[in-house]
């Protein structure tokens, strides 16, 4: 990355998302991540310890996008089950 760092960094404190259902977590994340830097044409990898609804992959793949990602994966740890909402 032309010796440039660049990182994605959470600017607002969100609710906790345990209790909300798939549409109020994307609300809750709407805007909650900023990205410093370009990531033009990057391979980009988002780690989540937990993917459930994927509001937080969507939000930042959202951030990433707008700064110049490329490819984009999601890669986590465990995945819960579809809840009946």
């Amino acid at each position: 990355m032309r010796g440039d760092f660049a990182s994605v960094k959470r600017n607002r404190s969100t609710p906790p998302q345990s209790g909300l259902d798939a549409a109020k977590r994307r609300a809750n994340l709407r805007g909650a991540f900023t990205v410093n830097g370009r990531y033009d044409n990057l391979r980009v990898a988002i780690v989540d310890d937990v993917f459930t609804t994927g509001a937080t992959a969507t939000e930042l793949s959202r951030v990433l996008r707008a700064a110049g990602a490329k490819t984009l994966e999601v890669w986590c740890l465990a995945r819960t089950p579809s809840p009946d909402y």
